[in-house]
């Protein structure tokens, strides 16, 4: 499995880090199941870099081991990019969690693919996948429809106000 660690290793003269990748390195030559991890490494100067390290056993046709191979790859830009997304999803959930506005993507045919803060008594589980024709009173489908086709076949945003409500 994955592990991972907290800050610490050293690191030789072009600042590549040694130390969690001996350890993949090591097991794999012991020839145990390949080792991975991802660890926050400090340059020696001063920059905090992620990084992940694979290794794995290598073995004849016989099975028998003849030795490892390790990769080290910078993943810090990754890592980085990860950490501001789920801090901006965070911000988007503390600010529409309370609002009255759902929020959704439906594909070409119109199924909900995502719906955020789902109303008329919906939940995620019960919109995805669906259409308007499978959650609304027929007589609200085409307006709905049509205003969400208006967009689409525009390329521009549609502005209107709908009635909606949901069978019974």
């Amino acid at each position: 499995g994955l592990e991972s660690d907290p800050v610490g290793a050293s690191w030789d003269a072009r600042g590549e880090p040694i130390a969690k990748s001996r350890y993949a390195l090591m097991r794999a030559l012991r020839g145990e199941q390949a080792a991975e991890l991802e660890a926050l490494y400090q340059a020696p100067d001063g920059r905090r870099l992620w990084i992940h390290v694979a290794a794995e056993p290598m073995r004849d046709e016989a099975g028998v081991l003849t030795g490892a191979v390790c990769v080290v790859r910078d993943i810090d830009e990754e890592r980085r990019a990860e950490l501001a997304l789920r801090e901006s999803l965070e911000r988007f959930r503390v600010a529409l969690g309370n609002s009255p506005t759902a929020v959704f993507e439906q594909d070409r045919d119109l199924r909900y693919t995502w719906v955020y803060n789902p109303k008329l008594g919906l939940t995620v589980e019960s919109t995805i996948g669906r259409t308007e024709a499978e959650l609304l009173e027929p007589a609200y489908v085409a307006p709905v429809v049509a205003a969400k086709r208006r967009a689409m076949a525009t390329g521009r945003p549609v502005r209107e106000e709908v009635a909606a409500a949901r069978p019974g």
